[in-house]
């Protein structure tokens, strides 16, 4: 998967109010015109968690930690 510096995903959060969730991220991102290469990247994130910053869901991203947060999958 694409990393997220290399969607720009910063770029096309910039004036998000934060904290928000995964829908509100995405929802904000495709306003900003972000591609569904973006969208796919951002459903990655948990649901449920709220985030504080566009620097937080790119490391999260980055970090593959959204991908086990969807499957259920944790470290040990």
């Amino acid at each position: 998967m694409a990393t997220a510096e290399s969607l720009n995903i910063e770029k096309h959060l910039k004036n998000m109010h934060w904290p928000a969730r995964r829908d509100e991220i995405i929802a904000h991102v495709r306003q900003q015109g972000a591609d569904e290469q973006v969208c796919s990247a951002l459903r990655q994130l948990n649901a449920q968690q709220q985030y504080n910053s566009s620097s937080e869901v790119c490391k999260v991203l980055n970090s593959g930690s959204a991908d086990k947060a969807q499957s259920g999958k944790r470290d040990f």
